[in-house]
């Protein structure tokens, strides 16, 4: 039987050989005393060293110590970690960050390919909606969360706010037509109850983001006023008049078609009447009350 090869001094990696060491408990391998380059020392058997250059892609072979082979560099924030197993990511955070950057690469690739992929997947969306209704209102729920997600990174970067707003104000410019032919035929097809609802909605929303916002608003009304012209300030008068007239039409034009709510404006109505007319004889008897007491 051939003598052992003496492996000091030879290198393999990051290890040098500084000679033999005692073989592992209940084991007859021999094992060497390795240093590495970070300063550790550990015996390594000498099947696990990489005695040739295919035998380092090998698994279980060893060119360096136990805390360098584990110790990983994260591929998001490049911070070292260990780990045994094989991983690229620091953590569960990392490791979302990661998938994410991976299905956009995947989602840009698959887009580049075929134009037609977004149409196809909502296509398919559309139909296991109009089945399921469940999976409609999934659908719903979850385009509402993306969409409040959406809404709050933009809120939170000033400059593309700025740019989002831009953006949207240049193609309503150039398809203006086009737009607003497309919200009149959404709204003919609805039927007055979901129409009513829209409206409803809107007043709603537009209140709401009117009472969080009113200082500016109101802010932007009076620069945008006091920089206007004295005949661009008759046109917005008249503007502003044309506009509340039409909205008394329209609201006439409610009330008459709904009797509950006419009745409760006309009680509503008898209500201020009686209101005024007794303040106004509250008035005339304090009025003439001093003139008895001057007298």
């Amino acid at each position: 039987m051939p003598a052992p090869r003496d492996l000091t001094g030879q290198r393999y990696g990051g290890l040098l050989v500084l000679g033999p060491a005692d073989p592992p408990t209940g084991r007859s391998v021999s094992a060497w005393r390795c240093l590495c380059d970070c300063g550790r020392m550990e015996d390594i058997p000498t099947s696990r060293l990489p005695h040739t250059p295919s035998q380092a892609k090998l698994r279980g072979i060893r060119w360096r110590c136990t805390v360098c082979m584990q110790t990983r560099t994260c591929a998001v924030c490049g911070a070292t970690f260990q780990s045994v197993k094989a991983r690229s990511a620091c953590s569960n955070a990392c490791h979302t960050v990661q998938q994410k950057a991976r299905q956009r690469e995947w989602y840009q690739q698959k887009t580049s390919s075929d134009p037609s992929y977004n149409q196809q997947v909502w296509s398919r969306r559309k139909a296991h909606a109009a089945a399921d209704p469940a999976a409609a209102q999934r659908l719903r729920q979850t385009h509402q969360a993306a969409n409040l997600r959406y809404r709050a990174n933009i809120a939170a970067d000033p400059e593309r706010t700025a740019q989002r707003k831009a953006a949207y104000a240049e193609h309503y410019a150039a398809h203006r037509d086009e737009i607003q032919a497309r919200r009149r035929q959404r709204l003919e097809a609805m039927s007055p109850e979901a129409r009513d609802a829209l409206r409803a909605q809107r007043r709603a929303y537009q209140a709401a983001y009117y009472q969080t916002h009113r200082e500016a608003i109101q802010a932007r009304q009076r620069a945008r006023h006091d920089a206007m012209t004295p005949a661009q300030q008759a046109h917005w008068l008249e503007r502003m008049r044309a506009y509340g007239r039409a909205y008394r039409r329209h609201w006439r034009a409610d009330l008459a078609a709904n009797p509950a709510a006419h009745q409760r404006y006309r009680d509503l109505m008898r209500e201020y009447r009686r209101l005024r007319a007794l303040r106004q004889l509250m008035g005339i008897g304090a009025e003439l009350i001093k003139r008895s007491k001057r007298a």
